[in-house]
């Protein structure tokens, strides 16, 4: 199964900020909301949680970007939501 493929089975949506902050894409599978920068397997990269829709644990309304295809995204971001993926 390639990635689109897989990406497709879930409800993917990516935000991008433009880089205005080291948590450039807001990247919510499902119910989860997870902050990725654009280097998101480097040392100094950002991959984390940020909260759940459905727990109102993230602040909805925020400005969060403009949203993105999932397959415009770099490499290693893609790779990183097909991970964050699996682990649901």
């Amino acid at each position: 199964m390639n990635f689109r493929d897989y990406i497709t089975e879930a409800n993917v949506t990516v935000y991008d900020n433009g880089g205005s902050t080291m948590d450039r894409y807001t990247v919510i599978i499902d119910d989860d909301v997870f902050g990725m920068s654009d280097n998101v397997t480097s040392p100094q990269g950002f991959n984390q949680w940020a909260g759940s829709i459905s727990n109102k644990d993230v602040v909805i309304g925020a400005h969060l970007g403009k949203k993105v295809k999932t397959t415009s995204l770099p490499k290693d971001v893609q790779k990183a939501i097909k991970d964050r993926m699996k682990e649901a």
